[in-house]
């Protein structure tokens, strides 16, 4: 996974980071919304989308208590950290990053 999107409501830093992605050239692209944004997200370059509501990033990804390297992301970019309602993405987020000899994954947090 290349780059991995945080929420995205309708307008601003989400949907910017989604197109970005796309414009960098991310092959894989995980967008974590409500399920009102689906299609939005979908349309803006998602090629994966998980609903928050139903499920943590963290659930989504696990198989066996534990998410494969392969599951993991190059680019995290965070745009709900810090948005007004107390939210931290950064500590689940670190731990979906890969980290093998030959990379590490990018946490990016903007809001």
């Amino acid at each position: 996974k290349q780059w991995y999107q945080r929420r995205v409501r309708g307008g601003g830093t989400g949907t910017a980071a989604l197109q970005l992605s796309k414009v960098f050239g991310a092959k894989e692209i995980v967008g974590v919304c409500s399920e009102r944004n689906v299609e939005l997200v979908k349309s803006l370059g998602a090629t994966e989308v998980i609903d928050y509501t139903k499920s943590t990033l963290l659930e989504a990804l696990k198989v066996d208590d534990a998410v494969p390297e392969d599951k993991k992301f190059d680019v995290i970019y965070d745009c709900a950290t810090n948005s007004g309602a107390g939210e931290d993405y950064y500590t689940v987020s670190k731990g979906l990053l890969k980290s093998t000899a030959e990379r590490h994954g990018q946490y990016v947090a903007i809001n």
